[in-house]
């Protein structure tokens, strides 16, 4: 995962030289690669099943943090300027 977003960010910097934005197709395929790596993580790592009779929430912290950062690497992928956390 981190590889993944430590290659975004590259990638990011060495167009920002150029262009004010990604081009869609590289975007499709950093999306793919997420998607993928999630995908394995849940597969090996899946969250715990909810008991009966239990409340609460359905997904793990992780999960929602791995969300919320998809969201945030997706939404400012996709912008012309890209912020630098």
């Amino acid at each position: 995962m981190s590889r993944c977003l430590i290659d975004i960010k590259e990638e990011v910097d060495l167009v920002r030289q150029y262009s004010d934005h990604l081009d869609p197709e590289k975007i499709k395929v950093y999306e793919a690669r997420y998607d993928e790596i999630i995908e394995y993580g849940l597969e090996r790592n899946p969250p715990p099943q909810k008991e009966p009779g239990k409340t609460g929430q359905s997904q793990t912290i992780s999960a929602q943090k791995s969300t919320r950062l998809y969201s945030w690497v997706y939404h400012h992928s996709a912008e012309e300027r890209v912020p630098c956390p």
